[in-house]
């Protein structure tokens, strides 16, 4: 037995067929091939196994998907299907070498299936094990306001308070319809009527929606705490004027009464 070596593969050739440079060209030629069949093996590409460790997480109505690298992989594919059973739909148009994918194509209240195949230059890998990621259905802002009628004197303070639903961030802003003339609201809610009688609107928005809204009613009244008249006991000779004065006192304070 002798050993033919071409580069970096071994080749062990029987004595009867001769070894390299005996025996003829027919003996040389099949010692080549034998020695390149060789070659070819050791330096072969194998298909990469398939990934592992998928992940699907949902942030701010997208999917994010993660996943452990498979060796000699060079690229990813994901796919995705709306059922675990059904046909697995490929969204990446050719294999990404990042081991990350965001899915930003999404439906609000659907429950999507994914997978994830490796690739490289001997093809590509079986699928990973499928993970699910439900997207939360879209919610309705909405804000209501308590009271949401309202009766208070001039000049007096009213509480009021908002109830945001439907996002995450329940913050109100506040105004009144009438602007200044219908009276002022704090960024708390705490509303102060105006002197002057009549119907006024508080609005509450919502801070994350501003066209969620919801508006209060309020009515605003003259209340009359006293009234006095000077003189009180006036006296005087006939045919003699008496100059009278009275003094209104309201929730606003005391004017002269007109």
């Amino acid at each position: 037995m002798r050993s033919l070596c071409l580069g970096v593969a071994c080749v062990v050739v029987s004595a009867l067929n001769a070894g390299c440079g005996s025996g003829g060209p027919g003996v040389h030629q099949d010692g080549n091939e034998a020695g390149a069949a060789a070659v070819a093996r050791a330096t072969r590409t194998h298909r990469p196994r398939a990934p592992t460790g998928l992940t699907a997480t949902v942030s701010n109505g997208t999917v994010l998907l993660s996943w452990t690298a498979a060796a000699n992989a060079t690229g990813y594919d994901v796919y995705r299907s709306t059922s675990s059973t059904g046909t697995y739909l490929k969204l990446t148009a050719s294999p990404q070498p990042a081991t990350s994918y965001t899915d930003a194509a999404v439906t609000p209240g659907t429950t999507y299936w994914y997978e994830v195949r490796a690739s490289n230059a001997a093809g590509s890998s079986s699928a990973s094990a499928p993970v699910s990621a439900t997207v939360p259905a879209a919610q309705t802002v909405t804000v209501t306001l308590a009271p949401s009628t309202a009766t208070v004197d001039g000049c007096r303070t009213l509480q009021f308070t908002a109830t945001v639903t439907g996002t995450a961030s329940t913050g109100a802003t506040w105004s009144v319809q009438e602007g200044a003339a219908g009276g002022t609201v704090s960024s708390t809610g705490l509303y102060t009527a105006p002197s002057v009688a009549g119907t006024y609107h508080v609005i509450a928005s919502s801070s994350a929606s501003p066209s969620a809204k919801a508006t209060a009613t309020v009515t605003v009244q003259d209340h009359v705490l006293s009234l006095t008249v000077n003189p009180s006991a006036p006296s005087a000779s006939l045919g003699a004027t008496v100059q009278f004065t009275a003094m209104v006192t309201t929730t606003c304070g005391t004017f002269a009464a007109q």
